[in-house]
C-alpha cells in the first residue's frame, strides 16, 4: 500500500480538463443520509453543523475514495468534552472523572469511560461492544440490530435515589461498537455521592391480537452494573442560586408572559427554570430565550425542554469568574438582569 501512495504522489493532475459535476436534489439527499451517522434520542443538542461540513467536503472532493472517508468519520469516539464542544470553550477536564472500567456479560462488553457532575446533572459516557455476540446468545443474537440502537441504561441511582434521563446521544463507531453519552437529572447532590449504573438491553416483540397490532418490550438483564463514588465537592460548593424577583418577567407581543421560577449557576453552566402564562399548546419558548454575558456576547444553550407551560434551559459558560448575565427573548425588548 505504501508504494501505491508514493505513485499517487508523483501523478500530475490538470484539473482544467475535468468537468464540474452538478448534483441533483436526489443525489444531494442521498449523500446527506450517508454521512449523518449520529442518531439523537430524546431532546439533544443539534450536531447538524458538523454533518453539513462533512457533506460540503465530500461534494467538493467527489473524486476521492468514498468508503475510506466514511470509515474514518465513522470511527470517531466522543468524549464529554467533545460532546459539549459547540457550547463550552473552557477546560472542563478537572471536573471529569475518567473511570475506564468495563464489564463483559453475555458476550456484550459495556465500558464506562467517564462521568461528570454539574450541579443537578450527571453526564455518563459509555462504549458498548457487541462484536463477540454469536448464535449461542439466542434472543440477543436474533434481535441484535434493534438492541444495538436501544439505550442500554436501565437504571441510574445517586445515593439510592433513581435519576431520570434528560437526553442522550448515540454515536456509531462501527457495526459492532456504539458510543453513548447520556445526561441525567439529580437532586440534592452531596460532596461524595455514590453512583450505581445498571445497564440493560431491550428489544420489541410485535404482537397481533383482535385485529390490533402492538409491541411488547423485552428486557435483557445482566451483570453490567457499575457502583462507585465521586468527588463532586469542587463543583457542588460553587453552585449558586439566584433569588428570583417575581417582578422580572418578559411580556411577548402576543400577550404571553414568561416568568423565572429558578436560576442556578455552577462553574460550568447556568440553568433556568421558567413558567409561561399562555393559552397556546405545544409552544417551544426555549428556542427564543438566550443569555448574554457582561460583554454582550451570546451564550449558546446545550439543552432545553418544555412541557405543560413549564420550561428548562441550560447554558454552558466560558468564564467561571463571570457573574453578570442577562436573559433576553427574540422579538422582545425586555431584558432580565442576573447577578450570580
Amino acid at each position: 500500500m505504501g508504494n501505491i501512495y508514493k505513485e499517487f504522489n508523483n501523478i500530475e493532475i490538470d484539473l482544467s480538463v475535468y468537468d464540474n459535476i452538478s448534483l441533483s436534489d436526489e443525489e444531494i439527499l442521498k449523500y446527506k443520509k450517508s454521512f449523518l451517522n449520529k442518531k439523537i434520542t430524546k431532546k439533544s443538542t443539534s450536531k447538524l453543523p458538523i454533518a453539513a461540513l462533512i457533506f460540503g467536503v465530500i461534494v467538493i472532493t467527489l473524486f476521492t475514495n468514498y468508503n475510506e472517508i466514511y470509515a474514518n468519520i465513522d470511527k470517531v469516539t466522543m468524549n464529554i468534552k467533545s460532546f459539549f464542544t459547540k457550547e463550552i470553550n473552557m477546560d472542563i477536564n478537572s471536573y471529569i472523572d475518567n473511570l475506564n472500567s468495563e464489564i463483559t456479560d453475555k458476550n456484550i462488553t459495556v465500558k464506562l469511560n467517564e462521568v461528570l457532575i454539574d450541579g443537578n446533572e450527571l453526564v455518563i459516557n459509555r462504549t458498548i461492544d457487541y462484536s463477540m455476540v454469536t448464535e449461542a446468545e439466542g434472543e440477543i443474537y436474533e434481535n441484535i440490530n434493534e438492541i444495538r440502537s436501544s439505550d442500554s441504561l436501565g437504571e441510574v441511582l445517586v445515593d439510592g435515589v433513581r435519576s431520570n434521563e434528560r437526553y442522550s446521544l448515540l454515536n456509531k463507531i462501527d457495526d459492532n461498537t456504539y458510543n453513548w453519552i447520556s445526561v441525567f437529572a439529580i437532586d440534592n447532590i452531596n460532596a461524595n455521592p455514590e453512583i450505581l449504573i445498571n445497564n440493560e438491553f431491550t428489544y420489541t416483540t410485535p404482537i397481533k391480537e383482535d385485529n390490533r397490532e402492538f409491541g411488547i418490550t423485552n428486557k435483557i438483564q445482566g451483570d453490567w452494573i457499575f457502583n462507585f463514588k465521586l468527588d463532586s465537592n469542587e463543583i457542588t460548593k460553587n453552585v449558586r442560586k439566584l433569588d428570583v424577583n417575581k417582578e422580572d418577567y418578559i411580556e411577548l407581543s402576543d400577550g404571553d408572559i414568561i416568568t423565572l421560577s429558578e436560576v442556578t449557576k455552577s462553574n460550568l453552566s447556568i440553568k433556568i427554570n421558567y413558567d409561561v402564562l399562555t393559552d397556546k399548546d405545544n409552544e417551544e419558548y426555549s428556542r427564543k430565550l438566550y443569555v448574554v454575558n457582561s460583554k454582550g456576547e451570546r451564550i449558546n444553550n446545550s439543552f432545553s425542554r418544555y412541557k405543560d407551560k413549564k420550561g428548562y434551559i441550560q447554558f454552558y459558560i466560558d468564564d467561571i469568574e463571570e457573574n453578570n448575565y442577562s436573559i433576553k427573548y427574540y422579538g422582545s425588548d425586555k431584558t432580565i438582569s442576573l447577578k450570580l
